[in-house]
């Protein structure tokens, strides 16, 4: 790990001189590449990011669209410029968050909890969501807990810091104005679902793109040897 971040810079240092590009403009050709029609979003998404990484101001990005409307798409691309130890996808209970993330700082951390707003969210999807976004907005949550095993010493969890809570949502009404306030809001203009599917077609089975795809893979995790 310890040269990994050193080498993917040098790597996207010299693309950029092969290209002609500056670090921004080298960024920008790839989102356009993998947006689909959707690289400004990417673009906004990864800067959204990219504050929160950095420890400059902790930014909630969320996508708002139908299905199919490339809202997943444009969260989980800009995600891939992050160094992909600040990132963690996917629900877990309060229970395993607090006991993983006990007594940490986490700011410049990045948690995306996938689609949210759904008939189908469970318990334990609302109170990550909710105890995200009271950790963004306060620096600090904290609970009691009892362990049984060790004569019912109470014990007290905490976590501080400032991530970035990630998610996106077909149903807006579940944002509130304080939300809004501490968020980018990403809305996909319209982009044919069937281009999107060819897109993730080609990128899953290659073919005779290999060598182009494997250059594009490559070009994105330089940027996180810049980021780092």
């Amino acid at each position: 790990m310890g040269r990994k971040y050193p080498v993917l810079y040098q790597e996207f240092s010299k693309r950029c001189v092969e290209l002609g590009f500056t670090p921004l403009e080298f960024i920008t050709k790839i989102t356009d590449g993998l947006g689909v029609g959707l690289g400004i979003e990417v673009l906004r998404a990864f800067f959204g990011f990219l504050q929160t990484y950095l420890g400059y101001k902790g930014t909630n990005v969320i996508a708002i669209g139908s299905q199919a409307s490339g809202k997943s798409h444009i969260i989980e691309t800009a995600l891939r410029f992050i160094p992909q130890e600040r990132v963690f996808y996917g629900v877990k209970s309060v229970a395993y968050f607090f006991r993983k993330f006990n007594h940490m700082d986490l700011t410049g951390y990045i948690f995306y909890l996938g689609d949210l707003g759904g008939e189908h969210d469970g318990d334990d999807t609302i109170r990550m969501r909710d105890l995200l976004k009271q950790l963004s907005t306060d620096g600090y949550v904290e609970r009691g807990v009892v362990d049984n095993s060790n004569d019912n010493v109470a014990e007290e969890q905490w976590v501080k810091g400032y991530p970035c809570l990630c998610y996106t949502t077909a149903n807006e009404s579940i944002i509130n104005e304080q939300e809004k306030s501490r968020s980018i809001i990403i809305t996909p203009p319209y982009v044919d679902p069937s281009d999107l599917m060819t897109f993730k077609a080609i990128m899953s089975n290659q073919g005779s793109y290999a060598s182009e795809i494997a250059q594009v893979n490559r070009d994105v995790e330089s940027v996180q040897g810049l980021v780092h």
